[in-house]
């Protein structure tokens, strides 16, 4: 295999070169990309589950989806001000 790509590269010009390394780059950011994306939605529907779990379980009739945020902020929002939970979400790791 390492024969196969090194007979391949050295018939290629210079520019043919950077032109498949581009191609390599730009599809390994779009996988990183995706991979961040994914996680970004993972970490949202899981917050969005866990205030809906303690919603029930006060017995709390105002729903996240009655504020007028959007995403994360709005499960972080609404565990504070609603569920008297203290979330902060200022910190840096």
């Amino acid at each position: 295999m390492d024969e196969q790509f090194a007979s391949q590269i050295s018939s290629l010009t210079d520019a043919e070169v950077r032109n498949k390394t581009g191609n390599i780059n730009a599809t390994r950011q779009s996988l990183l990309r995706a991979v961040f994306i994914s996680s970004y939605a993972i970490l949202e529907q899981n917050l969005d589950e866990i205030v809906l779990m303690d919603q029930k379980k006060q017995g709390v009739n105002l729903s996240p989806n009655d504020l007028k945020h959007r995403g994360i902020n709005r499960s972080i929002v609404y565990a504070n001000k609603v569920l008297g939970m203290s979330i902060d979400a200022s910190q840096k790791h």
